[in-house]
Order: structure tokens, then C-alpha cells, then sequence
């Protein structure tokens, strides 16, 4: 045990006396430093679980937030569009975005602390993913929906926290 009170015999304290072990401390704080290492888990939960498949899909599922400026008559009419939503056309880049077949997440080993950048690999992504207001070189309003939010952060660091916390218990360093 890393500390120790012991309230039986007289000490000039008053009665009781204290006794820390830190190589037991040391060794708990050694374990966890090797369990934190490896971000892979938290940062999976963030980039995919969190961002993607829950804040990009329900932006893709309310057309933006706030929504992305409609489609214009012309395109409708060139791109047969009936009833389906901005930029879900063909549902690629909305599944994408969302975690699906051309999603990808790539972990920066080097950098400290780790770094992560995920998002859809579809060569036209980035072309949609601009700015609200902005227009791309083929004439495409921006209709952003990866940009991160304060929230966003609020929640990620919470789903940090929570791992580490998990990391804590299993050293047994509570």
C-alpha cells in the first residue's frame, strides 16, 4: 500500500503517524505512463465514433448546420436530382464522411502527443468541404462538414478523460 496511518502509540503529531511507500507509487505511475502510450483506442473513439458517425452524419442528415446553400435549378435539372438531399446524390460521400468503405483515419506516430487526421479518402471531398460562402474553381458553393466545434472539443476531451480514467483502474493507481 502506498500510504499508511497508523493512529495507535503517542508521536509528538499527536497521536498518529503517516508512512508513504513511493517505489509502490513510482512503479503504479511507470505502468500507467506504458498504458497511456498507445492513443490508438481514444482516438478512434473520437475521429470515428464520435465525429464521424454521429456529428459529420447528422450534418449530412440536416443538409448542414446551419444548412448548406441549395442546390441550384440548374443543377437539379443537369443532375436529375428528385428528392435526395445536398451532396448525397450517390450517398458515397455522405458514407464516406460517416465512417463507411472510403473513410480513413491516419495516426501520426511521430508527433507528441499523437496526432490524428481522419475524414473521407474521395478524391472530390475536399472540393464540398470548403468554407461557408466560399466557391470552389468549378463554381461549387462551400458546404462544410467536417469543421470541428467547440463542442466538439468539449466532448472529445471527455472521451479522452474517460480512457484515461479506465487506464487509471487498471494499474490499480486509484
Amino acid at each position: 500500500m502506498p500510504l499508511s496511518i497508523n493512529t495507535t502509540g503517542g508521536t509528538a503529531l499527536g497521536g498518529f503517524s503517516i508512512t508513504t511507500d513511493f517505489s509502490q507509487i513510482r512503479r503504479n505511475v511507470g505502468r500507467l505512463r506504458k498504458e497511456l502510450r498507445d492513443r490508438t483506442e481514444p482516438l478512434t473513439t473520437i475521429s470515428r465514433d464520435y465525429m464521424a458517425k454521429k456529428v459529420i452524419k447528422s450534418r449530412f442528415d440536416k443538409e448542414g448546420v446551419p444548412r448548406w446553400k441549395k442546390l441550384a435549378p440548374k443543377t437539379i435539372k443537369f443532375r436529375k436530382y428528385k428528392n435526395r438531399k445536398i451532396l448525397q446524390q450517390t450517398g458515397s460521400l455522405k458514407s464516406s464522411a460517416t465512417g463507411g468503405v472510403a473513410w480513413q483515419m491516419n495516426l501520426v506516430p511521430s508527433s507528441n502527443p499523437k496526432d490524428v487526421t481522419f475524414g473521407s479518402s474521395l478524391d472530390y471531398a475536399f472540393i464540398h468541404d470548403q468554407p461557408r460562402g466560399t466557391m470552389s474553381a468549378n463554381n461549387i458553393p462551400g458546404r462544410p462538414w467536417s469543421q470541428v466545434t467547440q463542442t466538439n472539443i468539449d466532448e472529445s476531451a471527455r472521451i479522452l478523460m474517460k480512457w484515461v480514467e479506465k487506464k487509471i483502474k487498471l494499474v490499480g493507481a486509484t
